[in-house]
């Protein structure tokens, strides 16, 4: 029976360092993917709808961060003139030459948005934080290599994007930290407003939508 167990943990444990060095590969197609085919007109449009996302004026140029930021957003939440994100347009020109692995990774990556999520412990030998979803209360263990676990506390607050692999999620990008809760306060009462005014929709879609207008105001 043990070694049954044993091996059971041994098979999750590669299926999971699989997953993630797949989801990584996948990450580096549609990036390189989107610097081929996304023209210029498409990314000034991009950066412009950002910019006023984020409550920029045109003079002020974007911080580190909110280039990250706009990184992920442009190729996975940002719409192009054909209505479509980058990702999927990756998925339709490419389905024929990705494994079936990769097509089921490419659906977690186009339902992912960012999320805030509170962190409850800190593991840094791994890599790990373990979180709640601030809004479900919904806990899981992320595994975030680019992590400066020296300026991670717990009952921080950060925004995130995430997906499932197995035993645990994987961070795609960057996480951003919410300095005042405040934010989230707003957040939440922006989506009451929208079902109070007969636009129905599910939490995650209206993140998908709306979260980036959240990540760097305070």
């Amino acid at each position: 029976m043990e070694r049954s167990i044993l091996n059971i943990s041994a098979y999750r444990d590669k299926k999971q360092n699989q997953g993630e060095y797949n989801a990584k590969g996948l990450i580096r197609k549609v990036m390189e993917f989107t610097e081929r085919n996304a023209n210029i007109r498409e990314k000034v449009r991009a950066r412009n709808l950002f910019r006023n996302l984020i409550g920029l004026s045109e003079e002020q140029i974007f911080s580190p961060n909110q280039e990250k930021a706009f990184t992920e957003w442009f190729l996975y939440d940002y719409q192009t003139i054909q209505g479509l994100t980058m990702f999927s347009l990756f998925l339709r020109k490419y389905h024929q030459h990705l494994t079936e692995p990769e097509l089921i990774q490419g659906a977690l990556f186009l339902t992912s948005v960012f999320e805030p999520v509170q962190i409850e412990e800190i593991y840094p030998e791994k890599n790990e934080l373990f979180v709640s979803e601030v809004f479900s209360g919904k806990q899981c263990l992320l595994f975030y290599e680019k992590a400066d676990f020296s300026s991670i506390s717990k009952g921080d607050l950060y925004f995130v994007r995430k997906i499932s692999i197995i035993k645990r999620d994987l961070v795609i990008g960057n996480m951003y930290r919410v300095n005042d809760k405040s934010v989230l306060e707003r957040l939440e009462r922006e989506y009451d407003m929208t079902v109070k005014e007969d636009q129905p929709s599910s939490w995650m879609t209206f993140l998908k939508r709306t979260a980036i207008k959240f990540l760097f105001h305070t």
